[in-house]
């Protein structure tokens, strides 16, 4: 009898095993990400690290749990987003890490000084058999030419560790945002991917490097990876820049699986994790507008690389809440409406549209209009029914240049309707839940093909959550760009609807000379000469 019951005790083993690993033949694999509370005390390095560290390795158990194959954790997770001076704190929070070419698994070998919690996430992965993406400050005792003053680089750096806990990608963000006076980059980005045991090659990449077209398009057009996992530290900004929102457009766009991994800090604006499968949609999203972790999971389709349909399709859905107790909590699921106007204790950044040509709806019913912003040509279609004052809506084109972070200089086009709080253009972007319905949508996107144009498909609602029912048909011929992005079912409390997208051409770098003083007076006169010769303004 107790050899049978040894028997059957394997027997089950094998079979949970079985279960819970996908291979390369199956059609899905099963991916978890993670809306990350961290803990975070100013005075206290020490316990902001280990606090993190111990929420990290929950969640890879948790993940585990659920059978998922690889589960993505966001930027800035171990050390928080409060990143220290670099000086006198940053050494505290950061860690040797090996190339992946070294095969290193900092669980096993100890011939590589790297932090505990390095090691311990290392652990973590081997012990569940689960692939783990993780963000990490690296240190590295520089050799080359581009050394910072202390003898030390330090990079935001992103690592995924396979099912044995083996170093086996690293990613170091390029694309700084304000953090770039304390950590350095390398001379060219790193494009990164690493291969998984259940058939899917992943790229890699940190926060804000998703707005530029290295490494990304490096990844989904020369070398056909159709599925990233996505470390952001992202905070909100409406009306075009809320994570989900812009996150999911940019899976769309490329029809890839966007694993997409948020820092959630809602006094701050900071959150949005999702799971995106391009063309076919979003697996499972949300935007926490309350001090709670969260775990995602969803059965992610694999791709090939192809057409596909411009339109969002039905998709299995799993979502996991937790909060610190790692109880489920369903009172806070991805789709729940909230009825406060701009959510209460959350952060809400609205982008300055001053430079967007706009106009007012200015009644109800069926109404046709069109604008035009440098070479962006929009036509517009509109049908609604029971406006609510004093909210407003508003069509908005743009064919620009947008400062961000300070630093950078990006080129933004877009054709959408947006709305407002009131009739002033100060007031777009905060919102409030309406009981007007739009029936009818149609925005036609034209505009110059310069080869460095991304137009992606925008849509934002009151829960700060993108929506499904509308179709993107986008033609390149002649020169030029066409879109027609058409809503395809009635749709009460919109944001956002219609086409944005980048223009990689009239990028540049703000240098720390210029930043003091250019919105006062470099600025408008560079925007202006830019203008003049056609640069798409």
């Amino acid at each position: 009898m107790g050899l049978s019951r040894y028997i059957v005790f394997f027997v089950i083993l094998a079979v949970h095993e079985s279960i819970q690993k996908t291979s390369p033949a199956d059609p899905t694999y099963r991916a978890a990400v993670v809306e990350f509370f961290p803990s975070e005390y100013l005075d206290d390095m020490d316990r902001t690290v280990d606090e993190n560290t111990e929420k990290h390795l929950r969640f890879i158990e948790l993940a585990a749990a659920k059978r998922a194959d690889i589960v993505v954790f966001p930027e800035g997770g171990i050390s928080s987003m409060n990143f220290p001076d670099r000086l006198t704190k940053l050494p505290q929070y950061t860690t040797l890490i090996p190339h992946p070419v070294e095969k290193f698994s900092p669980c096993t070998n100890f011939s590589i000084a790297v932090s505990e919690t390095l090691k311990k996430l290392s652990c973590a992965a081997k012990h569940n058999e689960i692939y783990v993406v993780v963000n990490l400050l690296e240190e590295e005792i520089c050799k080359g030419s581009r050394c910072a003053d202390d003898g030390l680089n330090t990079y935001i750096t992103s690592i995924a560790l396979d099912r044995e806990g083996m170093i086996i990608a690293r990613d170091r963000k390029f694309h700084q945002f304000d953090e770039m006076m304390w950590f350095n980059t390398t001379e060219v980005p790193d494009v990164t991917t690493f291969e998984t045991d259940f058939g899917v090659t992943f790229g890699l990449f940190v926060c804000f490097d998703i707005m530029y077209e290295e490494p990304t398009l490096i990844l989904t057009r020369k070398l056909n990876v159709t599925d990233i996992a996505f470390t952001q530290g992202w905070f909100v900004e409406t009306p075009f820049f809320a994570s989900t929102q812009l996150h999911s457009a940019w899976a769309y766009a490329e029809d890839v699986n966007l694993l997409a991994s948020a820092y959630s800090m809602p006094t701050n604006g900071y959150g949005g994790s999702g799971i995106y499968a391009g063309r076919q949609g979003v697996l499972t999203s949300v935007q926490s507008v309350i001090e709670r972790g969260q775990l995602l999971v969803a059965d992610v389709p694999k791709k090939v690389k192809s057409n596909t349909a411009h339109q969002f399709a039905p998709a299995r859905i799993s979502n996991w809440n937790s909060g610190d107790n790692f109880k489920f909590q369903n009172e806070y699921s991805t789709y729940q409406r909230r009825q406060k106007r701009d959510p209460e204790g959350f952060r809400l950044v609205p982008e300055s549209l001053h430079d967007y040509v706009t106009k007012v709806i200015p009644k109800d019913g069926y109404t046709e209009d069109s604008l035009t912003s440098g070479q962006v040509k929009c036509k517009f279609t509109v049908n609604f029914t029971d406006p609510r004052p004093p909210i407003t809506y508003r069509f908005v084109a743009h064919d620009g240049i947008r400062i961000m972070g300070n630093v950078h200089a990006v080129g933004i086009r877009a054709c959408a309707i947006i709305q407002c709080a009131n009739d002033t253009l100060e007031s777009c972007g905060h919102f409030e839940e309406s009981p007007t319905i739009f029936s009818t949508i149609e925005i036609t996107t034209t505009c110059d093909d310069n080869g460095r144009t991304l137009l992606m498909p925008s849509t934002l609602a009151t829960d700060l959550l993108t929506f499904k029912n509308w179709t993107f048909d986008q033609q390149i011929e002649n020169g030029e760009i066409r879109v027609v992005m058409t809503l395809t079912a009635p749709k009460q409390n919109l944001i956002t609807f219609g086409v944005w997208g980048r223009n990689y051409a009239n990028d540049f770098t703000v240098s720390s000379g210029f930043r003091s003083f250019n919105q006062l007076f470099c600025l408008p006169f560079l925007l202006a000469v830019l203008k003049y010769f056609g640069c798409g303004f």
